[in-house]
């Protein structure tokens, strides 16, 4: 991989973050040290898979030392998140041969949410999938944003939205439960659809914004508690 490609994708995970949200992108590599809770979680897993698990966490710990909290474990949950240290928010993706993490405090986020991809179409034959029926009318007289391919920011925002929705909810939404717009200014909105499977009332989806570059994509969204 080419170093600046890494070191363009942890600048725009700087750029993008919230305020006072810390994040890390580190090239994905053999031998960072994993803790023994974190160890026995993918004890199965393939060498390709535990040096992409290994260099997640050591993104995250780095993004946690700046929050504050040290470079604690991250053991991961059954249903395979993360379980961040208390009074924590936290998110971790990988793509392309890179790792990410975003990391905030839960005083200030009630979640937060962060996806990396490589920058190429999304596949045809997975638009079905993916795509709502309004979103497959936009891609067919609008096939890009910013010169980006848009059906794969509609996938990188979905999955920045889920990972920062679904540890507050513990529900699981597909795809298409999940309607987003995305604006050539670099941000973008999202809703459920239908409403009924939303957020709680007092929740709001903010900071949500995307990167690209000629190899990555990058979707970061915050959910904050209203103050009304």
């Amino acid at each position: 991989m080419d170093q600046s490609e890494r070191l363009a994708a942890d600048m725009a995970v700087s750029k993008l973050r919230p305020k006072n949200a810390y994040g890390c992108a580190l090239q994905i590599q053999t031998g960072y040290t994993l803790f023994e809770t974190e160890r026995a979680s993918i004890a199965s897993a393939i060498i390709s898979r535990r040096d992409e698990f290994a260099t997640g966490r050591a993104a995250a710990r780095k993004a946690l030392s700046a929050l504050g909290f040290g470079e604690p474990p991250i053991p991961r949950a059954a249903d395979r998140r993360p379980i961040w240290p208390a009074g924590v928010v936290g998110t971790i993706s990988h793509s392309g041969g890179i790792a990410s993490a975003l990391v905030a405090k839960q005083s200030e986020y009630a979640g937060i949410g962060l996806d990396i991809e490589t920058a190429q179409p999304l596949k045809p034959n997975l638009h079905q999938r993916v795509l709502t029926p309004s979103e497959r009318h936009i891609l067919s007289t609008s096939a890009q944003a910013s010169g980006v391919p848009r059906c794969m920011l509609n996938f990188v925002v979905k999955e920045a939205f889920y990972k920062a929705v679904y540890p507050i909810s513990r529900k699981y939404f597909g795809f298409q439960e999940v309607s987003t717009i995305i604006k050539d200014d670099g941000t973008w909105s999202a809703d459920f659809d239908p409403p009924a499977i939303g957020l709680a009332a007092n929740l709001e989806v903010k900071n949500a914004k995307w990167w690209a570059s000629s190899k990555y994509l990058i979707a970061v969204a915050a959910i904050v508690r209203s103050t009304e």
